[in-house]
C-alpha cells in the first residue's frame, strides 16, 4: 500500500464504499498481552483521515486572505473602499526578540517595529514610504496570551497618499466572553508612489578619520539600570564615535534575534541604531542630568524610506536637530550597509520622555482604576505676549495699564465703537472668593453664584461671533491646594469644573489659570497674560501659577495600599458599635455600599437617608438583606438639601451607637451642552450634590468621625462634554473635602467613573451620552467596591476611581489631564 498513511486512506475509502475488510488478516491478534500508555489527557489522539476539500490548515487563501511574506504580518486583505488590511499576532510568550524589549519594567513592542510594519504596509499598498507615523499609545505585550495586530491602510487620495493606523487587541481566546476592543497605537500617512525618499551613503573608511571613539563597554548593563532592559536580541551596538555634532555607530543584528528574513529591516536592528543617543548622554558634560535620566522613547517618525533589505550589519549616522518644542529631542537618521550603501533614512525623528510609573501602569489599555490629581511643572520657556491685543474683564482700570471692561456687555459696546476684537481676555469673576474657613456650608451658596456667573460669561463669549478666534482665560485665586498647607477655595474649583466641560465642547476657546491664594502675592495682569500665552503655546488649557512657576494638572496612578497595610494616613477603621449614615442610601450605589459595609467592614448599625425613605423602589428588600446579614438598619425619609433637616437627622442618631461614619452617595443628573445649559439645571444638580455635602459637613464638624466619604464624579476632574453643571458641583465637593482635611477633619472624595449597573441617575443615558465619557468604561459593582476599599486606605483627599481606556481617546481628543498616562506626552 506504500506506507501507513496510504494504508489508512485505502482502508477508509474501502470502509466508506462498503467493501468488506478482513481485519483479522490485516491486524492479527497479539498472542502476548501488553500494557499500553493511556493518553495524557482526555481525547488525545492523532488524526490520520484525509483533510476535507477546501484548503489546508494555515492556508490564508482559504479564508479569503492573501499571504504576506513577513515575519509577523502574515496575511492581507483588500477592503471594499480601496483600503488594505494587514494582520498578524504578537506575544511575549512566543520567545525570541519580542519579549526582550522592556522599558521601566513593561515589555514593549519597540516603536521601530511599528515603523517597520508601516513600511511593509506601504510596500503592499504601492506607496513610496512612511511620510509620518505618530506613536500614541505603547504596545505593551501581556505577560500571558497574545495580541492580534492590524495595520489598516486607507484608500488613496488624489495625490496618492494614504492614511495608516496600527491597532491591537487581546486574543479573543485569552478573554472569553468579553470584547476588549481595539487600541490604536500609531497613526500617520504613507507617501505617494511617486515619492522618492532621499538616500544617503556612508562610504569610505569607517569610522571617518576625525571621529572620536566612545566607550561602549558595559553600556547595556548601565542602560538596564536606567530602565532600558534590552535582551540579547537588542544588544547590537558594537562601536560608537562622535563626529562633530553627529553620532556614528556600527550596529549588528545579534544571532539571538533569529532569522532576519521576512522583515524589510529587523526591528531589533533598527532599535539598536538609536542606542547611541543613550550612550552619548553618558559623555555629554553640558547635558542636563535630569534630562539624561529620563526615559526617552520615539514619538513621531517623518520621512522614513527603506532603500535595501536583508541588512544585518550597518553603519549609522545620527544628527541631532534643534529641539522643536520643550521636552523633545529631534534627530535625523541614516542607516547604511557595511559597504556604505543606503539601507534606511529618516528625515526627522522626535523623541519624548515617558514617566516610568505611568508606563508600567498604562499598558496601553487599563491604568488600574485608582488615580490621584498631581501638579507637574510646565517646562520653563521665555515667553512674553506677542502683542497688546488683550483685555481684562471684571476689573476696574487700575490693572497695571491694561485695557479693562467690567463685563462682556462693555466689551461688546467697545467693539461696536470700532475697537478691534481682542485675541485674549482675562476674566476675573467677581463672585469667586475665598469663603471663611469655618463657614463651608454658607460657602456652597457663594459657589453656586460663582458657577452661574461663569456660565453666563461662557455663554456670552460663545454667542459673540466677533470673538470666535479669541480665547477667554478665566482667572481664579487659590482654587487648588498645591502645597500641603494650602487650603483650596471650593468656589473657584467649581468654576474649573464648569470650564473643563466647556473646554471639552469648545477646544481652543477657553483657558483656566489659578493664581496664588494670598492677595499680596497676586500676579499683575500682564504676568497672567504672559502665563496664559505660555500655556497656549504648550497646548495646556489649564495651569496653576504659584510664585511665578506654572504647573499643569495630571492624573497619575495611585499607589495601591496592601490589604494588611496601616490605614493611619487614610480613613480610620469603623467601630462596629458605631453608626454609619449613608445619604442616598436607598439608591443603587448607596445600597451596594450599605451591603458592602455590613459584609466586609462588619458595620452593624446603619441609617439610610433618602427623599422617599421606605417608599423608594427596592427599599424594603434592601432592609431585609441588611437585617439578614446581621445589621440594624433604619431608613429615613428626609430632604437633605435642607440644612435644618440634616442637622435634625444627625442629632437623632442613637447615642448608644454614635455616628462614626458618613457617606454621601446622593446626586442627580441634568445634562446639557454648555450653550443650552440653564441656571435652573445647574441649581438642581448643585443642590443634590454640593449643598448636601456642605450640610453634612456643618452637621458633623464637631463629631469624632473616622469616615467622611463623598461620592464625586470624574467629570469634575476630566471635564465631560454635556455635563458642565454636574462637573461644577462635583469639583466643589472635591475641594470641600480637601478643605476639611486642611482643618484636621477626616475626608475622602472618590471621583467615580460610570458604574456598569444602571441607576436612577444613569439609566437614561444613551450611546451619545456614553461616548462623551472620555475613555471611561463602566465599572462592575465588584470592582467598584474593591476600589472604594483601596481608596479608603490612601492618604489623599481626592482619588479618581475609573476604568480608564486611555486609547479610547488617543486621537486628538485626549484631555490634558490624561496626557501623563500616554507615552510621549508629559
Amino acid at each position: 500500500h506504500g506506507g501507513r498513511d496510504q494504508l489508512v486512506r485505502s482502508l477508509a475509502q474501502a470502509f466508506n464504499a462498503g467493501v468488506p475488510v478482513n481485519w483479522t488478516t490485516l491486524f492479527p491478534a497479539d498472542p502476548t498481552p501488553r500494557t499500553v500508555d493511556l493518553p495524557t489527557y482526555a481525547f488525545q489522539r492523532r488524526r490520520f483521515w484525509a483533510a476535507a476539500a477546501g484548503g489546508r490548515v494555515g492556508d490564508v487563501a482559504a479564508a479569503g486572505l492573501e499571504r504576506v511574506e513577513h515575519a509577523l504580518l502574515l496575511a492581507a486583505v483588500g477592503l471594499p473602499d480601496g483600503g488594505l488590511l494587514l494582520t498578524g499576532r504578537v506575544s511575549a510568550g512566543s520567545g525570541g526578540w519580542q519579549a526582550e524589549h522592556a522599558v521601566a519594567g513593561a515589555v514593549l513592542m519597540p516603536g521601530a517595529a511599528l515603523v517597520e510594519w508601516a513600511l511593509r504596509a506601504a510596500d503592499e499598498a504601492g506607496c513610496g514610504g512612511v511620510e509620518e507615523l505618530a506613536l500614541q499609545v505603547p504596545l505593551v505585550l501581556p505577560e500571558s496570551g497574545a495580541l492580534r495586530v492590524q495595520v489598516v491602510v486607507g484608500e488613496a487620495v488624489e495625490d496618492g497618499r494614504r492614511d495608516v493606523r496600527v491597532y491591537s487587541r487581546p486574543d479573543r481566546a485569552a478573554e472569553p466572553g468579553g470584547d476588549p476592543g481595539w487600541v490604536c497605537h500609531a497613526e500617520g500617512v504613507l507617501s505617494p508612489p511617486s515619492a522618492d525618499g532621499w538616500a544617503e551613503e556612508l562610504p569610505g573608511a569607517w569610522p571617518p578619520a576625525n571621529a572620536k571613539p566612545l566607550d561602549v563597554e558595559g553600556f547595556y548593563e548601565q542602560a538596564a539600570a536606567a530602565g532600558y532592559a534590552y535582551g540579547p536580541s537588542f544588544q547590537g551596538l558594537r562601536a560608537a564615535w562622535r563626529d562633530g555634532q553627529d553620532l556614528l555607530a556600527e550596529v549588528a543584528l545579534p544571532e539571538a534575534a533569529g532569522d532576519h528574513g521576512g522583515f524589510g529591516i529587523h526591528p531589533a536592528l533598527l532599535d539598536a541604531a538609536l542606542h547611541p543617543l543613550l550612550l552619548a548622554d553618558r559623555f555629554a558634560a553640558d547635558s542636563d542630568p535630569a534630562e539624561a535620566e529620563q526615559l526617552w522613547l520615539p514619538f513621531v517618525w517623518n520621512g522614513v524610506s527603506l532603500h535595501a533589505t536583508d541588512a544585518t550589519t550597518v553603519r549609522v549616522r545620527l544628527t541631532r536637530h534643534q529641539q522643536s518644542a520643550v521636552g523633545e529631542r529631534g534627530l535625523r537618521l541614516v542607516v547604511a550597509d557595511a559597504g556604505g550603501a543606503p539601507v534606511l533614512t529618516v528625515d526627522s525623528l522626535t523623541m519624548r520622555p515617558a514617566d516610568a510609573a505611568q508606563l508600567r501602569s498604562v499598558g496601553g489599555r487599563d491604568t488600574g482604576g485608582l488615580f490621584t490629581l498631581d501638579w507637574t511643572p510646565l517646562p520653563a520657556a521665555p515667553v512674553t505676549t506677542q502683542d497688546d491685543n488683550w483685555v481684562v474683564l471684571g476689573r476696574d482700570n487700575d490693572s497695571g495699564g491694561a485695557v479693562c471692561h467690567p463685563d462682556l456687555t462693555a466689551l461688546a459696546a467697545a467693539m461696536d465703537g470700532g475697537t478691534p476684537a481682542p485675541t485674549l481676555a482675562l476674566a476675573y469673576l467677581p463672585a469667586v472668593g475665598e469663603p471663611a474657613a469655618d463657614d463651608l456650608a454658607a460657602g456652597a451658596t457663594g459657589g453656586l453664584t460663582a458657577v452661574e456667573q461663569a456660565l453666563q460669561w461662557v455663554q456670552g463669549w460663545l454667542a459673540e461671533p466677533r470673538l470666535a478666534d479669541a480665547r477667554l482665560a478665566v482667572v481664579t485665586r487659590g482654587a487648588f491646594g498645591y502645597a500641603e498647607d494650602d487650603v483650596p477655595d471650593p468656589s473657584g474649583a467649581a468654576v474649573w469644573g464648569l470650564l473643563r466641560s466647556a473646554q471639552a465642547e469648545h477646544p481652543d476657546r477657553f483657558v483656566l489659570l489659578d493664581t496664588d491664594p494670598e492677595p499680596h502675592t497676586e500676579a499683575p495682569p500682564r504676568s497672567v497674560a504672559d502665563a496664559v500665552t505660555r500655556a497656549v503655546r504648550a497646548d495646556e488649557p489649564q495651569v496653576v501659577m504659584r510664585a511665578g512657576q506654572l504647573l499643569v494638572p495630571r492624573l497619575t496612578p495611585a499607589r495601591r495600599a496592601r490589604r494588611d497595610e496601616s490605614t493611619a494616613d487614610g480613613l480610620g477603621a469603623l467601630d462596629p458599635d458605631g453608626t454609619v449614615l449613608i445619604v442616598g442610601g436607598t439608591g443603587l450605589l448607596g445600597g451596594l455600599v450599605a451591603e458592602h459595609l455590613v459584609r466586609t467592614w462588619q458595620v452593624r448599625h446603619l441609617v439610610l437617608a433618602s427623599r422617599r425613605g421606605l417608599e423608594a423602589p427596592g427599599a424594603p428588600e434592601l432592609t431585609d438583606r441588611l437585617s439578614g446579614a446581621g445589621a440594624q438598619v433604619r431608613i429615613v425619609p428626609v430632604d437633605v438639601t435642607d440644612a435644618d433637616a440634616v442637622a435634625e437627622l444627625v442629632a437623632g442618631i442613637d447615642a448608644e451607637h454614635p455616628l462614626t461614619g458618613v457617606i454621601h452617595a446622593a446626586g442627580v443628573l441634568d445634562d446639557a451642552v454648555i450653550t443650552s445649559l440653564t441656571p435652573q439645571q445647574v441649581a438642581r444638580v448643585w443642590q443634590a450634590k454640593a449643598t448636601v455635602a456642605a450640610h453634612l459637613h456643618a452637621a458633623t464638624a464637631d463629631l469624632p468621625l473616622t469616615m467622611f466619604v463623598t461620592f464625586s464624579s470624574a467629570a469634575g476632574a476630566v471635564g465631560n462634554a454635556g455635563q458642565a453643571g454636574y462637573a461644577a458641583a462635583n469639583a466643589y465637593v472635591d475641594a470641600l473635602v480637601a478643605r476639611r482635611r486642611g482643618l484636621g477633619l477626616p475626608g475622602l472624595s472618590v471621583a467615580w467613573g460610570l458604574w456598569e449597573e444602571s441607576s436612577a441617575m444613569t439609566g437614561h443615558m444613551g450611546q451619545t451620552d456614553l461616548t462623551r465619557l472620555r475613555g471611561m468604561r463602566p465599572l462592575s459593582s465588584e470592582r467598584g467596591l474593591a476600589l472604594l476599599d483601596a481608596a479608603c486606605r490612601l492618604p489623599r483627599p481626592l482619588v479618581v476611581a475609573v476604568d480608564l481606556d486611555v486609547a479610547g481617546v488617543a486621537g486628538g481628543d485626549v484631555p490634558a489631564v490624561l496626557r501623563g498616562l500616554m507615552v510621549g506626552r508629559v
